[in-house]
């Protein structure tokens, strides 16, 4: 498959992905196994998120997470460095600024918290340093005093400070910390917001929206949908347990915690133990035998 072809297989696929985790999956397969074709491949998906809608752009965000872990697995680790470069870039058109044609009340922060979960992940998956403690401050209150002042007085939020364009650090974690600063200060916004409508009792919208961010009774089902197979797989995760590096298994744990069986005083339990394997065995009970099978 040369160059041409591979963008315009992954712009079909990407223009209609969906939420589930084969779908990323898929997508991250295709993108790894054209890992030559990295750069053209790349400007496709930077290309997708311009022209989806906010809908797709999570789906997109989510096999972006689906494809650095895939990457972490290969000697050559494709994508991953420029996709942490863009992570504020890419942030900033999954949760795009408000055009200055829509109204006060509407707010266009639909993907924030599915963004949140999934920065998140990827942080963790690039053992990100600071991901504890920018976490403790997403779920904080992050309204200041002036904050408070303006929206006594009625004044919308600010919030175009956020899409200027700035230096990014070459580090990792820089570039991450970036990101998370862009994250908290939408968070902050959304808080902003809040308190907003329920100081001034602003009303819901009654214009529609522009045609990039109007969403029809279709795209509202898929939504739901979407959010119901994000939430589902996030609870997936629930039980699982990330040891450290070093930590022994719950076998191993249990092995070197209990001695060995002593023959005099432990001879009642091990002649019950031998007696319950002759009775799976055999079939039928069996007078206790001396301890010949068990053994440490």
């Amino acid at each position: 498959m040369d160059s041409f072809e591979a963008r315009v297989y992954l712009t079909k696929q990407l223009s209609s992905l969906t939420p589930s985790k084969q779908a990323a999956q898929q997508c991250a397969k295709f993108l790894l196994k054209h890992k030559e074709l990295q750069d053209d491949l790349y400007s496709v998906i930077l290309e997708s998120l311009d022209a989806a809608d906010l809908n797709i752009r999570i789906n997109i965000f989510q096999f972006l997470e689906e494809l650095i872990v895939y990457c972490q697995h290969d000697s050559q680790k494709p994508y991953i460095s420029s996709i942490i470069k863009d992570m504020k870039l890419i942030l900033t058109k999954i949760l795009p600024p408000k055009p200055d044609t829509v109204s006060c009340e509407t707010r266009l922060l639909t993907n924030l918290h599915a963004a949140y979960t999934i920065l998140v992940n990827i942080s963790r998956s690039c053992k990100f340093t600071n991901l504890k403690e920018y976490k403790a401050k997403y779920g904080s209150n992050l309204l200041t005093d002036m904050d408070r002042n303006r929206i006594e007085l009625q004044l919308q939020f600010d919030e175009k400070p956020l899409y200027t364009d700035k230096d990014l650090p070459e580090s990792i974690d820089g570039q991450l910390d970036c990101a998370w600063e862009f994250l908290l200060e939408k968070r902050r916004q959304s808080q902003y917001e809040r308190l907003f409508i329920d100081k001034h009792h602003i009303q819901s919208p009654t214009e529609p929206l522009q045609d990039t961010f109007a969403k029809t009774r279709k795209q509202l089902l898929a939504r739901i949908e979407a959010d119901r197979e994000r939430q589902k797989r996030g609870k997936e995760n629930l039980w699982q347990i990330n040891r450290e590096n070093g930590s022994i298994t719950e076998f191993d744990l249990v092995y070197d915690t209990f001695h060995q069986f002593d023959i005099i005083e432990d001879k009642p339990l091990i002649d019950e133990i031998n007696e319950l394997y002759d009775n799976s065995k055999y079939g039928t009970p069996r007078r206790p035998q001396p301890n010949k099978r068990f053994r440490r």
